[in-house]
């Protein structure tokens, strides 16, 4: 294979993934930014049972 092959190759496989986070960088923002929101809930949610459960003892 010829250098140029390579180098054509670098460039369209580069061009490929910045095209694919263009497109899926809001999705992944999306879940990402969901699955901070859940922890949290999730969060205080542990932080409620853990007060009810210090005021029964």
């Amino acid at each position: 294979m010829q250098v140029w092959h390579l180098i054509l190759i670098l460039i369209v496989t580069f061009a490929a993934g910045y095209a694919a986070s263009i497109y899926s960088w809001q999705w992944i923002k999306e879940h990402f930014n969901g699955a901070l929101t859940e922890a949290r809930r999730l969060r205080a949610r542990a932080e409620e049972l853990e007060a009810k459960i210090r005021s029964k003892i």
